[in-house]
């Protein structure tokens, strides 16, 4: 009888996962659609509040220091986006993300690559967001090939996964929905600086690589 339950648990298990997984690839297939489709919108940091908090402290000196390294960062990073090919591209500063999460798209200023404002009006299904920084540790990754390889001759996982409590943090270029919630799997939904150990990636690197996942997750 024991053994009749254990059976029927393990179809139940099997059944459940293949449902989940077809029903994550129908999700993902849909995104992909709509991004190509739509617009990514890539988030520059604009340290505003740091900046903002200097001049009330009274170093306006510092504050203008920041503000023109991070116009410099943020210039390097939006001709890094020449390197996106996949479909439209805008930008926006950070400052407006709340905006953007709460759906309030009219207060939010975009502009091109050659920093000019654009008015315009997004579908809400049609418009993803793409930031820099460290991916949230609730997700798990592929490892890279060559010891993906060595792993699979030892019996070895070709997963690394970061939950929640680990102080790794992994630099990536992601990309999250309009509600700022982080793509899943099997969207390709990011790329990281460090996909080896001792290997730093540019950020044009970066997105020309996240820009053929793109693609070749668009053509299967």
């Amino acid at each position: 009888m024991k053994e009749i339950l254990l059976i029927m648990l393990i179809c139940v298990f099997s059944f459940s996962f293949g449902q989940n997984r077809k029903e994550r690839k129908s999700i993902a297939k849909n995104q992909i659609v709509n991004l190509k489709g739509g617009t990514l919108l890539v988030r520059l940091s604009s340290k505003k509040q740091i900046i903002e908090l200097l001049k009330e402290k009274g170093y306006p000196k510092k504050a203008a220091y920041y503000k023109k390294q991070q116009e410099e960062t943020n210039k390097e990073i939006i001709k890094a986006f020449n390197q996106y090919k996949f479909g439209k591209k805008l930008f926006f500063y950070s400052h407006f993300s709340d905006s953007i999460k709460k759906g309030k798209l009219n207060s939010v200023t975009f502009f091109n690559d050659s920093l000019e404002q654009v008015s315009l009006t997004l579908d809400t299904n049609g418009f993803f967001i793409a930031a820099i920084g460290d991916l949230p540790k609730n997700y798990d990754y592929e490892i890279s090939d060559s010891v993906a390889v060595k792993n699979k001759k030892k019996g070895l996982s070709t997963k690394k996964d970061y939950q929640g409590g680990s102080n790794l943090s992994v630099k990536s270029l992601y990309i999250m929905d309009k509600n700022l919630t982080v793509l899943e799997k099997p969207f390709p939904f990011y790329q990281r600086y460090h996909p080896m150990i001792l290997t730093t990636l540019t950020t044009e690197e970066v997105v020309e690589k996240l820009n053929e996942k793109l693609v070749e997750f668009y053509e299967k």
